[in-house]
C-alpha cells in the first residue's frame, strides 16, 4: 500500500510540476474560456490550464465530491446518490481496517512463533500458516485501499459528469429537417444534393 501511495504522490508532483513550468498566466495573449464551459482552452497541443477541470458548475461538483463523499451528488441536487457514495466507502473502508487489524494480529503473532516454536494462535502452530495467512491479510488490505481510491474517483467523476449532463440540452426542440437543394451549374454536369439542418 505505502509503495501505491508513494508511486501515486511521484506521478502527482512530476505532472504539477511539469504544468507549473509550462503554465504562464501573465500572457494576456492566453486563450480565456467561460467559466461554464465545457472544454478547457488549448495552446500548442496541450491543456493550458489545469485548474478549468475545477471551473463552473460541473468543476464545483467536482470539487465538493473530491472534498467530501457525496459532496457532488449533494451539490447537483441527486441527493439519492448520495447514500450510495457513502455506502460505497464505508465498505471499502471496513475491509480495509478489517484486513488492516487481522494483518497486524498475524505479523505479531508471527514474531512470536519466531520467538517461541511452541506458541499457538488461534489454533494454528505452523509458522508457514501463520506467515501464509499473514502475506494474504497484507494482500487484502492493499486492494482495499486501492478499492478506496477507485470508489472516490469514481464519485468524482460521476458529479463532474452528471452535472454536464444536466446543463446538456435535450429539449423536444432539438429536430432535424431534410430538404432538396440544387447545386448551381460549375460548368460540369447539374448536381442534386439534400440539405440537413438541426
Amino acid at each position: 500500500m505505502r509503495k501505491i501511495l508513494l508511486i501515486f504522490l511521484i506521478v502527482l508532483g512530476a505532472y504539477i510540476t511539469n504544468y507549473a513550468q509550462e503554465e504562464d498566466f501573465d500572457d494576456p495573449e492566453k486563450i480565456r474560456i467561460p467559466s461554464d464551459s465545457t472544454s478547457a482552452p488549448i495552446q500548442n497541443g496541450t491543456l493550458q490550464t489545469f485548474r478549468a477541470v475545477f471551473e463552473g458548475k460541473p468543476g464545483k461538483a467536482a470539487a465538493y465530491a473530491f472534498c467530501i463523499p457525496g459532496g457532488g451528488q449533494l451539490y447537483n441536487k441527486r441527493y439519492w446518490k448520495a447514500p450510495i457514495v457513502w455506502a460505497a466507502d464505508a465498505t471499502a473502508i471496513g475491509f480495509f481496517i478489517y484486513n488492516r487489524n487481522l494483518w497486524l494480529e498475524f505479523q505479531e503473532a508471527l514474531e512470536l512463533k519466531i520467538d517461541d516454536p511452541s506458541y499457538v494462535h488461534r489454533g494454528i502452530s505452523s509458522e508457514e500458516s501463520i506467515r501464509s495467512l499473514r502475506n494474504q491479510f497484507q494482500l487484502d488490505t492493499e486492494r482495499a485501499g486501492i478499492a478506496i481510491l477507485i470508489v472516490h474517483v469514481a464519485s468524482v467523476v460521476e458529479a463532474f459528469t452528471d452535472r454536464h449532463l444536466m446543463e446538456f440540452d435535450v429539449s423536444e426542440d432539438l429536430s432535424y429537417e431534410i430538404k432538396p437543394q440544387v447545386i448551381p451549374f460549375t460548368g460540369a454536369i447539374p448536381s442534386l444534393g439534400i440539405v440537413y439542418t438541426f
